[in-house]
């Protein structure tokens, strides 16, 4: 029997790491985070603002990898519940890259298909900014892509747009509350 895979998207600090591990802890799923740490410090350290087509090949690169990986975990019967996955890397990298946007939909759909399609898709939001920011001055690190995106508001918006663009199919999943109540959404949509 094949495993599930539901994937966490959304703003940084919305909470997606936060669900996805409770969900590995509490139900008994693996968490995997993307970008895998072979990947992580060579993704997240190039910067989004100069190295824009550079670092999203790389995060291709990643999530092809990490499909790879997954796919042999849920040929076991184990459930993966993912942090970050395709839409996260198209919906920062086009918002700061248009072109990139037009040669990625002209050049590049063949490659879609190898990333893993995940059972469920959940777009974590915060509706209540003044709560959001609350919890982004309690993480530990902010990377400079971070800082960058947490000051611009409007950025923040396209982000979020295209989101919803690329993937109308998402559920939408405020994380404004406990996690708790986030967690019994999702729950409710597993069983």
């Amino acid at each position: 029997m094949r495993g599930k895979v539901i994937v966490f998207e959304g703003l940084d600090g919305v909470g997606k790491t936060t669900l996805a591990k409770a969900i590995g802890s509490r139900k008994g799923w693996i968490y995997y985070r993307t970008p895998p740490p072979a990947f992580f410090k060579e993704c997240v350290g190039l910067d989004i603002r100069t190295q824009t087509e550079k670092r999203f090949y790389k995060f291709i690169e990643c999530l092809l990898h990490s499909s790879r990986e997954i796919k042999k975990i849920i040929s076991q019967g184990i459930n993966v519940a993912v942090d970050r996955w395709i839409w996260t890397t198209l919906s920062y990298h086009f918002a700061f890259d248009q072109k990139l946007q037009s040669h990625w939909k002209q050049n590049r759909p063949d490659l879609y298909p190898e990333v893993l399609k995940p059972d469920l898709s959940f777009l974590v939001s915060i509706s209540d900014q003044s709560e959001w920011f609350h919890r982004l001055d309690k993480r530990e690190e902010l990377t400079l892509n971070d800082q960058i995106i947490l000051g611009d508001q409007k950025k923040r918006g396209q982000i979020r747009q295209l989101f919803e663009q690329i993937n109308p199919g998402f559920i939408k999943l405020d994380n404004s509350g406990s996690i708790d109540h986030a967690l019994g959404q999702v729950n409710s949509l597993l069983n």
